[in-house]
């Protein structure tokens, strides 16, 4: 029997088709319709000089052209609390538009885990990271710790910016897991507020610096002597650097896991998110932007002459992560927050 469908039904299954023809393109017209004229806030976490800022500032300049509709990026620091503020702002009071991103400490990433952040770093929409990091240990050459040796012998002093910041955590974690005789003292800005405050001698060194930011940004203190590199923290420590991997020292399995939470930041990095709620389609635009900016000819040029790292990671990758980062044990989760003291 030949069945026939009713002109009705007909006009009914053309349209659907014609609707489903046209949705493709209409979506990546319309994202390009919002962001023409438009302009996207890169809020960077830290203050001015640092390497957050060098990163922030960089990605921002070469952004725009792989977006659709070219929007204008604005960086804008905000610092506050290790990056917290700038954090919680893209989090709850950010446009959930598309129109602001943020690049912040990725120890905020898994911050709620341990108290130190009040919301979930899932509820984020992350674009990507830059670069993965190796933390180090850098010390003014004038300070009497002259070793990773003498970190564990003699007292000295650590700069720190503030819970849930990198420098923080990497310090405490050295403090409380290795005994070295350090004292935190924290609430600098930046990373370029506490190399001035060695230059003072006000602290001794700074512990949870990226070897990467510290190879770029300061390589005219490497260079003349003036700092130098005691000791790398890392899961995966830096073949160019010749200072030992601390982590090395740790044999106890569950302490070691202890430590590699407290470092997710070290393979999370130097991440990119905008706020919940954006439409998706917009965040598919900004991770391909992203991801296209990583590739660019132009942007790696400048990176290099700068001589900052780029080893990035998409925003598929940094959300996939994050699961598997808060089904870390409850156990390891405690011992963590017991000694970062939260």
């Amino acid at each position: 029997m030949d069945i026939r469908p009713i002109p009705a039904v007909k006009a009914a299954v053309a349209a659907l088709a014609a609707s489903l023809v046209a949705a493709a393109p209409a979506t990546a017209q319309d994202v390009a319709d919002f962001y023409d004229g438009n302009e996207v806030a890169m809020i960077i976490g830290y203050g001015p000089g640092g390497g957050y800022d060098a990163y922030g500032r960089l990605v921002a300049r070469h952004m725009s052209k792989h977006l659709p509709g070219s929007p204008t990026f604005v960086p804008e620091n905000m610092p506050g609390g290790g990056s917290q503020m700038a954090a919680a702002f893209v989090h709850s009071a950010a446009p959930k538009d598309g129109t602001v991103m943020a690049t912040f400490a990725p120890t905020v990433a898994v911050g709620n885990m341990t108290g130190i952040v009040p919301f979930d770093g899932r509820e984020l929409v992350w674009i990507g990271s830059v670069t993965n990091r190796v933390n180090v240990c850098v010390f003014s050459t004038d300070s009497e710790v002259q070793s990773w040796d003498d970190m564990k012998e003699v007292e000295h002093i650590l700069g720190g910016e503030g819970a849930g910041a990198d420098v923080d955590a990497v310090s405490t974690l050295l403090i409380e897991v290795f005994g070295t005789k350090g004292k935190l003292v924290t609430g600098y800005p930046g990373t370029a507020e506490m190399f001035l405050a060695m230059e003072r001698g006000e602290i001794d060194g700074i512990c949870g610096m990226s070897w990467g930011s510290t190879r770029s940004r300061f390589a005219d203190q490497l260079t003349a002597g003036d700092v130098q590199v005691l000791a790398q923290i890392a899961p995966n420590p830096a073949a160019d650097l010749d200072a030992p991997n601390v982590i090395a020292e740790i044999t106890d399995p569950e302490l070691k896991q202890v430590a590699n939470f407290i470092l997710a930041g070290s393979t999370i990095g130097r991440p990119y998110a905008t706020a919940p709620g954006t439409p998706p389609e917009r965040v598919e635009a900004l991770r391909r932007a992203f991801d296209a900016t990583m590739q660019d000819e132009e942007f790696l040029a400048e990176a290099a002459q700068v001589q900052l790292e780029i080893n990035p990671s998409t925003g598929e990758f940094l959300t996939d992560l994050l699961e598997e980062l808060y089904a870390t044990p409850e156990d390891i989760i405690t011992q963590a927050s017991a000694i970062l003291g939260e």
